[in-house]
């Protein structure tokens, strides 16, 4: 007898709420959260919470699923939501209790421990046709025969489909200075992506599932709320884009504003929002000693324009910062900011990556900001370079 495929298992569980569908789709699809969750949060207890979360969020949205979706594609960025939501609960928490739990380190080999913690990040950034190849491929071990069945490509195009995202995410992870070949990557991403979850890890989500998430703990419903409420927003998004440019009129000012937005300061000054929502999107803050997703506030306050000249000195030898001078007008502008959102954290952009994202204790009046990110001098120099041109050219 065939196995169901998964759009025959989620027509059943909408059709007749049959346990055993949505069962036999846990047991799929569970080490992948899992895995996913954990690479994100480096703690099984709360990989677990996310887990639970994101079948819950299933078992609410499965007759909205949209027929011809590929399931794990839908998981894997639900899951990204979920374990950025949960980051935020647990940095919260963290400020209010004196000690966190201690965790064990996973053995693993070096190349691997540098890529973890950005593979999901990177996985995020490619369009939804190469994550979809990457998760059918890598994820779910789908030979390229049926990788192309489920894309609606022939073996060949599979296989240059599934080629290309790999490229893209060796990319992303050079641009991090983690180097190494493509065909390394493909090894890496089919042997270490998916670990077996905890035993009682089905059975919990099989329980929470059931009643869609009514007797669950404070932690996985708060993940729950903040993941529906962000998947709402990605699916409104794109209509409330239609409906500015209808605003806007077709035609040249649409074009004019394709272009300015196009046109990316390379250093700016944003808040971290409180909450996620329609005026914040989420980015990675690579500097931290583990790697954070931030809601960051899509407006900056200060760009390029308000900047003197940006320098690179070193106050430890050998850890390069990159020293950033305001105008006259910048100078009073950012100590305004800093003056009226003390106790904020404040997100300081370079080439549309966060190198700092320190917490607001005063007013800083003196013109000047420091950022003290993990540069390389090559990587300080070309960062420096890059605003000082934007300065002279005027963008």
């Amino acid at each position: 007898m065939n196995e169901r495929n998964d759009s025959d298992l989620l027509r059943e569980y909408v059709t007749s709420g049959s346990d055993d569908a949505f069962a036999t789709l846990v047991s799929r699809y569970v080490g992948l959260i899992y895995s996913s969750a954990l690479r994100q949060v480096s703690d099984p207890f709360l990989a677990e919470e996310i887990t639970q979360a994101v079948f819950i969020i299933l078992a609410r949205k499965a007759h909205r699923l949209k027929p011809g979706t590929i399931l794990s594609g839908w998981l894997f960025q639900t899951t990204r939501f979920a374990a950025a939501d949960a980051l935020k609960l647990r940095s919260r928490r963290q400020k209010y209790e004196q000690e966190a739990a201690k965790m064990e380190p996973i053995e693993t080999d070096r190349t691997w421990q540098q890529l973890a913690p950005i593979l999901d990040e990177a996985i995020s950034r490619l369009n939804a046709k190469d994550r979809d190849a990457v998760l059918l491929r890598f994820f779910e071990k789908k030979s390229l025969k049926e990788v192309g069945t489920a894309l609606g490509l022939n073996d060949d195009a599979a296989q240059k489909c599934v080629a290309r995202a790999v490229e893209k995410l060796r990319l992303f992870f050079r641009d991090r200075n983690v180097l190494l070949p493509a065909a390394t990557l493909a090894t890496l991403l089919a042997s270490q992506t998916v670990q077996g979850a905890p035993a009682q890890t089905a059975s919990s989500v099989l329980a929470a599932a059931a009643t869609k998430g009514a007797a669950v703990s404070i932690v996985t419903s708060t993940i729950v709320r903040e993941s529906l409420r962000m998947l709402t927003w990605i699916k409104l998004k794109p209509m409330v884009a239609f409906g500015c440019a209808v605003a806007l009129g077709i035609g040249g000012i649409v074009l004019v504003a394709q272009r300015l937005s196009a046109r990316q300061s390379p250093f700016e000054v944003r808040l971290v929002a409180d909450v996620p929502g329609p005026n914040a999107h989420w980015m990675t803050n690579y500097t931290a000693q583990q790697a954070q997703v931030l809601s960051v506030q899509k407006s900056a306050l200060l760009d390029h324009t308000a900047v003197k000249e940006a320098s690179v000195q070193e106050t430890v030898p050998g850890r390069p910062e990159i020293s950033v001078t305001f105008t006259e007008e910048g100078t009073r502008r950012f100590a305004e900011i800093t003056r009226t959102n003390i106790g904020r954290r404040l997100a300081i952009i370079i080439n549309e990556e966060i190198y700092s994202a320190p917490m607001i204790r005063s007013g800083i009046p003196g013109g000047k900001c420091t950022i003290t990110g993990n540069f390389t001098p090559q990587q300080a120099t070309n960062l420096v370079t890059k605003i000082n041109k934007s300065l002279r050219r005027g963008l």
